[in-house]
């Protein structure tokens, strides 16, 4: 993914990750992984 969005390395792409949302692009999806199956079996 990082190379698709025009990054040279995954470790910039994981800096301007977690710079922009507080969280290591693994912990975001944790999170959101959660979330949307928590939002689906209810």
């Amino acid at each position: 993914m990082a190379y698709a969005l025009g990054f040279r390395a995954d470790s910039h792409f994981m800096m301007w990750f977690k710079q922009h949302t507080g969280k290591r692009p693994k912990e975001y999806r944790q999170v959101h992984r959660t979330i949307t199956e928590e939002s689906v079996t209810q």
